[in-house]
């Protein structure tokens, strides 16, 4: 689970009483559809795993109205339950605080698309956030944001009404007793996101061509895939690639990155827990290459790991080995992966856009590291971003390409 935003909400303490909102309250999605589909004996929604908790309630929950609603639909906003102003002012005066889940089912062939209820929220879920948001902040208390889902949603319309927003995807069979974990502290979350999380959906450079027409969909983004192409190009993000909030704070230091006898390298990194709240950090080691021969992306992702759960003031070194795969590129021409020589810059970091070190090393002589048949070569070569000759476009919003 990632904490996409934290200002003091979480963790709830002992005895809170919490007013749980949204359809994935008790319609939790617990995995994907289709092929991904399993069908669980027993399952525990969100706003049973809150109850069950022996430090925290749901608040009047036998009277809740999310209990008796539908999955969310992408498609039928009338499924979703609305909250009127004084159900969030009834909550607001009896609770002491309010999770809010939003969730999206997910399967082959059914992907994000820019409209309310898929990508956007639709106008029942945002009313629901911005009148429980209202109802709860003048009463002085917090308001906490889940979402359940399998990819990343819009969130920038919205964040600034909540205290907290977590990612929890999709949990499993055992999904609220999971989620109540991270709720009450019991468990610090320390998971990054997988993906990089838009401001817009134009701001994907799929948005141009995606999903075409069933004969051809163009591969524009080339190498420039994910936060490698909001890195080389300077997007701004909602929260970039590897990004992930916790309980407590981090200090990286000492980076280093040294070449081995058998030509890999070994990058270390100390971090260090300097808050309260005993948690783990996921390091992660970008490399900027050469541009020798071939175009390259600003940063690359070469390595990462997970350090042991540290205490208050415990401190990890981590050593990641760096390897001939992590480092080479496909040279189109020759038909060939390749590590360039040149000078390659290490990064540690946490996240593709927070870096707390850099090292640099040289590499002499360019190596092959696999020569490759050339059977498949586009004739002829397809539109795809081109760094030297790409052009920033003025995107349209969400709203024009509902």
């Amino acid at each position: 689970m990632v904490l996409l935003k934290h200002e003091g909400a979480l963790p709830f303490s002992g005895g809170t009483t919490v007013a749980v909102f949204g359809n994935g309250a008790y319609n939790t999605i617990y995995g994907g559809s289709g092929s991904g589909g399993v069908s669980p004996r027993k399952t525990v929604s969100i706003a049973k795993g809150i109850d069950s908790d022996p430090d925290l309630s749901v608040y009047n929950e036998k009277k809740n109205p999310f209990r008796k609603s539908e999955p969310h639909s992408k498609t039928d906003p009338s499924k979703d339950k609305a909250v009127t102003e004084d159900y969030a002012k009834e909550c607001a005066d009896g609770a002491d605080a309010a999770v809010i889940v939003i969730s999206r089912d997910s399967t082959e062939g059914a992907d994000n698309s820019p409209v309310k209820g898929d990508w956007l929220l639709n106008d029942t879920e945002a009313d629901m956030i911005r009148r429980v948001s209202e109802a709860f902040r003048a009463k002085g208390k917090k308001v906490v944001v889940l979402i359940n889902t399998g990819s990343p949603v819009e969130v920038v319309s919205w964040r600034d009404l909540a205290d907290a927003v977590v990612f929890i995807g999709y949990p499993g069979q055992n999904a609220g007793s999971a989620v109540a974990a991270v709720l009450s502290g019991k468990v610090n979350p320390s998971a990054k996101t997988t993906m990089t999380w838009p401001a817009a959906y134009t701001d994907t450079p799929t948005s141009r061509y995606f999903p075409g027409n069933p004969g051809k969909t163009v591969y524009y983004e080339d190498i420039y895939v994910g936060y490698r192409f909001y890195g080389t190009f300077d997007v701004k993000t909602a929260y970039p690639f590897g990004y992930g909030l916790s309980y407590t704070e981090y200090e990286y230091s000492g980076f280093s990155v040294k070449e081995n006898k058998n030509g890999t390298f070994t990058a270390s990194v100390t971090v260090t827990n300097k808050g309260k709240t005993a948690g783990r950090e996921i390091v992660q080691i970008y490399v900027s290459k050469p541009e020798t021969t071939l175009e390259q992306p600003t940063t690359e992702l070469c390595g990462f790991a997970k350090t042991a759960l540290l205490q208050p003031g415990e401190s990890e070194t981590v050593n990641i080995v760096i390897t001939d795969d992590a480092l080479d590129s496909y040279d189109t021409r020759n038909s060939r992966y390749i590590v360039d020589s040149g000078k390659y810059t290490f990064y540690a970091a946490s996240s593709a856009e927070r870096i707390h070190a850099e090292a640099s090393v040289a590499i002499g002589e360019m190596r092959v590291i696999y020569d490759v048949e050339n059977r498949c070569a586009p004739s002829p070569d397809p539109a795809h971003i081109i760094k030297s000759e790409y052009k920033a476009f003025v995107p349209r919003s969400d709203d024009e390409m509902m």
